[in-house]
C-alpha cells in the first residue's frame, strides 16, 4: 500500500510534475511502487520518460514492471551500454549494438512517446550524431524505385556485414535480385525483391528456419552500429587518425593498419572506441531527446557510484593502451564525466527516487536546497495479511481478515487492487 506522509496524494504530485520548476524527490520508493508511480506519471505527461538506473539488473526489473502496469499502452524501451570494457580488444555485441541505435531512432521518430530505461555507463558514452542517423534511415517502399547497388553501399556504410544467410542485425546478403538484410528495430530479417529498378515485394522472414514470416509494404533500414562512414568523409577520417597516431607516438605500422581496414574492409568491431576520428563533435544521448522529455533517477548515490566506476575502468585502460600499441581516443572525448551529466539533468528537472528521505545536498556545499521540493511516501507490504490469513485457513470464514482489510481502504477512500496467480484463485476471492 502506498501513501504520502503529509496525507498528500499520489495524484497531487503527478500534477505537480508537468509544471514544475525544480526537481522533485520522492523518497520512501524501492521496489514495484517506482513502477508503478512512473506509470501514473507517464499517464499524465504522454511524453518521453528516461529512468536512470543503477544496473543492468536493475533495469530488467523495472522494466517488468513497467510492462505490467501498462498492461501494453506504451512502449518500454532499454538502451544499454556495450556488454564490453571501454577499450578491449574484445568485440561488441551485434545484438546490443542493435538494440543502442533502434532505441536511439526511436527516440527521435515515434508515434508513442516511449520510456527508456538506461544506466550511467551508457549515459555517459558520446555516440552517433542524430543527423546522421537520420540521414542514413533509409525507406523501402514495395512499387517505388531503389536503386539496389547504392542501398548495398550504403549498408556497408554503416557497418553491415555480407553473408551466406542472415542470422543476427548486422547482416545482409544478396542473391541475384534478392537483398536479405537484418535491420535493427526489427526483430526478423526482411527479403528484399526487385523487378527491375522498382521493389516487387517486402517480407520478414525467421533468421532460425529462413521461413517466411509476414509481408510489409515498407521497412526503414538502420545502421549497424553507431559509426557511417561516407565516401565523401573518409579522406578527413583518414587525416584525424594519423594526426591522433602522431600525437600519442601510436606506431605507424598500427594507424596504416587502422586505416587500410577502414579502405578495403568498411567498419570493423571496436570502432566505436575511435568516435572522435569519426566524429570531431559527437552527440551525447541529451541531445536526442525533446525538450519536454522527464527524467526519473533511481537511487542517486549508487548512480553516482556506478559512474565512477565506470570512469575508473575506462581511464585506467586507456593508461595501459599504449604499452600495448592499442589506438583508442582520450576518455573525456568519448564519455561525459557524471558532473558532466549531472548538470544536463537538472535541466530537465528530474523526479528523484530515494529510498530514505534524506537530501542529496547539505546546506554548507553552495547548493541551492530551494531547488527541490520533497514528497516522502510509506509503504506497507502485505506481510501482516499473510500472518492474519495464515491463522484463519482452519476457520470457515478464512479470508474474512482479507475482506475486512478491503472494506477498510475502501472507507478510507483508498482502491484495492488484489492479483492472483491464477483465474480460479481470482474468482475465489470474488
Amino acid at each position: 500500500m502506498l501513501q504520502n506522509k503529509n496525507n498528500i496524494s499520489i495524484k497531487s504530485l503527478i500534477d505537480a510534475i508537468p509544471g514544475r520548476n525544480r526537481e522533485i524527490d520522492c523518497a520512501g520508493l524501492s521496489g514495484s511502487e517506482q513502477g508503478y508511480l512512473v506509470s501514473r506519471i507517464y499517464d499524465k505527461l504522454k511524453s518521453l520518460i528516461v529512468i536512470v538506473v543503477p544496473s543492468q539488473k536493475y533495469a530488467e526489473k523495472f522494466a517488468e514492471d513497467l510492462d505490467f502496469f501498462s498492461n501494453g499502452k506504451f512502449p518500454v524501451l532499454f538502451f544499454p551500454s556495450y556488454n564490453i570494457l571501454p577499450f578491449t580488444d574484445v568485440a561488441y555485441n551485434n545484438q546490443i549494438a542493435a538494440l543502442r541505435i533502434s532505441t536511439l531512432y526511436s527516440m527521435i521518430n515515434y508515434n508513442i512517446p516511449p520510456i527508456i530505461i538506461t544506466t550511467p555507463g551508457a549515459l555517459l558514452q558520446k555516440i552517433i550524431p542524430k543527423n546522421e542517423l537520420d540521414d542514413f534511415a533509409e525507406l523501402v517502399m514495395e512499387g517505388e524505385e531503389c536503386d539496389r547497388d547504392l542501398l548495398i553501399n550504403n549498408l556497408i556504410a554503416g557497418g553491415y556485414t555480407r553473408s551466406v544467410i542472415v542470422e543476427e542485425p548486422g547482416d545482409f546478403c544478396v542473391r541475384g535480385g534478392i537483398l536479405d538484410v537484418f535491420s535493427p528495430g526489427y526483430d526478423d530479417p526482411v527479403r528484399i525483391e526487385w523487378f527491375g529498378d522498382i521493389v516487387d515485394s517486402l517480407r520478414f522472414f525467421s533468421a532460425a528456419s529462413q521461413r517466411k514470416l509476414n509481408s510489409t509494404t515498407e521497412a526503414v533500414l538502420l545502421p549497424a552500429g553507431e559509426v557511417v562512414i561516407k565516401k565523401e568523409a573518409l579522406a578527413a577520417v583518414v587525416r584525424r587518425i594519423k594526426e591522433q597516431a602522431a600525437r600519442f607516438n601510436i606506431p605507424a605500422a598500427v594507424s596504416r593498419g587502422i586505416i587500410d581496414k577502414i579502405k578495403n574492409e568498411g567498419l570493423f568491431q571496436g570502432i566505436e572506441s575511435m568516435l572522435p576520428m569519426i566524429y570531431p563533435e559527437p552527440d551525447t544521448f541529451f541531445d536526442y531527446l525533446p525538450g519536454t522529455a522527464l527524467f526519473v533517477l533511481s537511487d542517486q548515490d549508487e548512480l553516482k557510484k556506478s559512474a565512477a566506476a565506470f570512469w575508473e575502468i575506462a581511464s585506467k585502460n586507456y593508461l595501459e593502451a599504449p604499452a600495448e600499441d592499442k589506438f583508442c581516443a582520450s576518455p573525456e572525448t568519448i564519455y561525459l564525466e557524471w558532473s558532466e551529466a549531472r548538470e544536463l539533468l537538472r535541466k530537465y528537472n528530474p523526479v528523484n527516487l530515494k529510498i530514505l528521505p534524506v537530501s542529496e545536498f547539505s546546506p554548507d556545499n553552495g547548493e541551492d536546497n530551494t531547488a527541490y521540493s520533497q514528497w516522502v511516501f510509506e509503504v506497507e507490504d502485505n506481510a501482516s495479511m499473510r500472518a492474519e490469513l495464515k491463522k484463519h485457513q482452519d476457520e470457515d470464514n478464512l479470508l474474512l481478515p482479507l475482506a475486512k482489510w478491503i472494506q477498510d481502504n475502501q472507507d478510507a477512500g483508498n482502491a484495492a487492487i488484489i492479483v492472483c496467480s491464477t483465474k480460479s484463485q481470482a474468482n475465489r476471492i470474488v
